[in-house]
């Protein structure tokens, strides 16, 4: 396996300066409680970078019964209902397990989600609090 090599940040990207201020921040404060320094020059910045949200794309009704008609009778058409109808991100839809479903109160839990790190499937809890 190759070794590592970090990537150069990338400063014009707002996710990445957002990222870069944060850590700052979180090493000063850290510096400020271990009385390293006397306070925080990152209070003094101006402006904090807030990173831009990528636009959503949302099937209207017609476009999501086109879809669903498309794939009826295709394995992908139950996990694409789902996702649609519960709002359950792909990982948390393929995570699902008979026990996480409970038929009597018709309601899901989800308690794990899955995705692909490098190369390998791995399974983790949902990505926020909110998600269970």
């Amino acid at each position: 396996m190759p070794p590592l090599v970090p990537r150069p940040i990338d400063f014009a990207r707002p996710v990445s300066l957002h990222n870069v201020h944060r850590m700052l921040s979180q090493l000063l404060k850290s510096a400020v409680k271990a009385k390293l320094i006397a306070r925080s020059s990152i209070d003094d910045v101006q402006t904090k970078t807030k990173p831009k949200r990528k636009k959503v794309e949302v099937l209207d009704e017609g476009e999501l019964a086109c879809l669903l008609a498309h794939l009826k009778g295709h394995w992908l058409y139950m996990p694409t209902l789902l996702a649609a109808y519960t709002g359950l991100r792909r990982g948390e839809v393929l995570a699902l397990r008979w026990k996480d479903i409970n038929f009597a109160e018709s309601s899901l839990t989800v308690a794990q989600s899955v995705d692909i790190v490098r190369g390998k499937l791995v399974v983790a809890e949902p990505k926020t609090d909110r998600s269970r």
